[in-house]
């Protein structure tokens, strides 16, 4: 009897219902959440047949192990749901006693076998009972991916890519040794965009037309390093959330406000600057969107057809068709149009397609309501109406919290990762509406640093220093615990037993995006004005010029390279931090080596035929001016 209570004490958390712990003993009366056969043996004979389904549980009874599983998948903050597991079966060789040969044309006999089949191994292993209730899929021998129109249509466009990019450097060097150009200024500015080497000098050169922003450099690299993913796996899996290192990892969603605070910057601070030579009104707004849209459309373009194409070529495997060809692929020719008009944050809440394309929806966004802002308040008003945004964009999550229940932050618990579903993530943090208060915060530091810098004076001298950051400043000891609050707070939600209070949610909700914008528009402004010389002589580093300027062609690449590694799995791998940390590194270093010529072939060109343009308008517009 004692030892029954010592083990309910110290083996098992179990609170009105639910298991909170298990040790491994008790976890392992459980079935295996996961299983594959071997693929390729199993394909690789005539008639080999490898299907993946899914297994609903019947746990309905009274006895322990049914009431085991219930009250553990009922936590699911960290646990997966042990209530249906899923399985990779090689039909020929597990379940050869289920079917006759000529039975396997029929879906119906197929899933009578599986069923049959799995219940068996279940019921001796487990003395458990399963329901077939999907199959995701089956693989047959000698089964290929045939090309198909879109494949033939993609393959001309890079072909017509790569012929532009050797005509561009032909004539590039030919004009260069010859000096001559072509008589029409467009056609020399198309033609020469597109000389690798030219754009091989522009990736890394630093810019020289404002040199307080290289500082600003390093930061963008180092977030590439922020956005990318990685695997995860069952038990090993729920117990790294008592960890704090898989904590920052798993609160690390809120790091996306960083992104959007730098943008807000830079709109507001590049439309000050560009005012100076050409003031921007209602009439100039259409060009400004037209010119966003060429900047991102382009590269955004070419890898979403590139992700509805030719990714399902890639590989094989058990999983393939699971993260691959009937998820990804298969969402991305269906709502394309939802991401080339950068609307997809808000209409595709059940789709794989290209998931962390959110922000670039939201900020797209974002970046028409300020650019609408700017023009709208030129004359009067920009202050309240700045404030009153930020007020909306700190009420505005905390209504979604409120009116339909969401978590105030996205809870990444265990199933996230196995469905990719999560209210939370869909319905509330992507919506480019939530993020307003950090692009907010991003306009305002823009202003500030602008007429700062407008103003002259020595600002490291300045009382701005000292209440920022001098010894005594309050703002300099708040970045701590402010950093604590964004990062470490957000573990109150995964506590054992603990319904956090409405109240709290509400409060968290409202201000957790508007501290960490906050701590990165402190850090723009001390980078910017220089106020710590060592730190800004290793963010001013000329290596974080081209880490810098890839980071958009990393952040479009990486997703579909992480389909890649999941879906050509053949076996189960175990999970740890040190496997996490390689495969995190496995994907930025492949991300980069692919961005490189995706950079110079494709959004280079692009890039740099805008600004070309752009600048051959500002000088004839001056030279116009004197002329008059």
């Amino acid at each position: 009897m004692l030892s029954r209570i010592l083990f309910v004490l110290f083996y098992i958390r179990r609170c009105n219902g639910v298991i909170y712990r298990l040790n491994e003993t008790e976890y392992n009366r459980m079935p295996a959440l996961f299983g594959l056969d071997d693929y390729q043996p199993c394909l690789c004979k005539p008639g080999g047949v490898y299907c993946l389904a899914r297994f609903d549980l019947n746990i309905d009874g009274q006895n322990d192990l049914h009431a085991l599983i219930r009250e553990y998948s009922d936590y699911q903050i960290r646990h997966f749901n042990h209530s249906y597991v899923e399985r990779g079966i090689c039909v020929k060789k597990s379940c050869r006693t289920y079917y006759e040969d000529n039975s396997l044309g029929s879906n119906v006999d197929l899933s009578k076998a599986l069923g049959e089949c799995f219940n068996r191994s279940l019921w001796r292993d487990y003395q458990l009972k399963a329901r077939l209730s999907k199959i995701y899929y089956c693989d047959t021998h000698n089964e290929a991916n045939e090309p198909d129109t879109y494949d033939g249509l993609f393959l001309i466009v890079i072909i017509t890519i790569l012929v532009l990019n050797i005509f561009g450097t032909a004539y590039e060097m030919l004009s260069e040794r010859s000096g001559k150009q072509i008589n029409v200024r467009l056609a020399h500015i198309f033609l020469s965009s597109f000389s690798l080497r030219q754009n091989f000098i522009w990736l890394t050169t630093p810019e020289s037309t404002n040199v307080r922003f290289e500082r600003l450099q390093g930061l963008h690299g180092i977030s590439v390093f922020i956005v990318t993913t990685f695997t995860d796996n069952p038990h090993e899996f729920e117990k790294s959330y008592d960890t704090i290192h898989y904590q920052l990892i798993f609160n690390g969603l809120v790091l996306m406000q960083i992104v959007f605070v730098m943008s807000g910057f830079l709109l507001a601070y590049n439309l000050q600057v560009r005012s100076e030579k050409r003031e921007i009104t209602w009439k100039t707004l259409p060009k400004v969107m037209f010119l966003r849209l060429c900047r991102l459309g382009p590269a955004n373009a070419i890898v979403l057809f590139f992700t509805m194409t030719w990714l399902r070529h890639l590989g094989s495997g058990p999983l393939w068709k699971l993260y691959v060809t009937e998820s990804i692929v298969k969402d991305c020719r269906r709502y394309w149009w939802h991401h080339l008009t950068y609307i997809n944050n808000y209409m595709n809440a059940n789709s794989y397609c290209l998931v962390p394309t959110w922000h670039l929806a939201a900020d797209t966004q974002l970046f028409i309501a300020g650019l609408l802002l700017h023009i709208a308040t030129k004359s009067r008003g920009r202050n309240y109406v700045l404030a009153l945004l930020l007020v909306t964009g700190m009420a505005s999550p905390a209504l979604h919290v409120l009116l339909q229940g969401f978590d105030a932050l996205v809870v990444v618990n265990p199933e996230f990762y196995r469905t990719n579903r999560n209210d939370t993530f869909y319905k509330m943090h992507t919506l480019g509406h939530n993020n307003l208060a950090a692009y907010v915060i991003g306009m305002i530091t823009g202003y500030y640093v602008y007429y700062k810098q407008k103003s002259g004076g020595d600002v490291k001298r300045s009382r701005m220093r000292c209440h920022l950051f001098g010894h005594r400043a309050v703002l300099r000891w708040l970045v701590v615990p402010a950093a604590i609050y964004v990062t470490l707070f957000g573990r109150v939600f995964y506590v054992e037993g603990f319904e956090v209070p409405l109240t709290l949610k509400l409060v968290y909700a409202a201000t957790q995006r508007v501290v960490m914008s906050g701590i990165t528009a402190i850090a723009i402004i001390w980078l910017v004005f220089k106020f710590n010389d060592t730190l800004c002589q290793v963010l001013e580093w000329r290596g974080w010029v081209v880490p810098s300027r890839l980071t958009f062609a990393v952040f479009l690449i990486h997703m579909d390279i992480v389909h890649v590694m999941l879906g050509q799995k053949t076996q189960l791998v175990h999970v740890s931090f040190f496997f996490l940390l390689m495969n995190h590194f496995a994907i930025v270093v492949l991300s980069f080596l692919i961005a490189l010529p995706f950079h110079l072939t494709i959004e280079a060109p692009i890039n740099r035929m805008i600004k070309r343009i752009l600048d051959q308008e500002d000088a004839t517009r001056l030279d116009a001016k004197k002329y008059n």
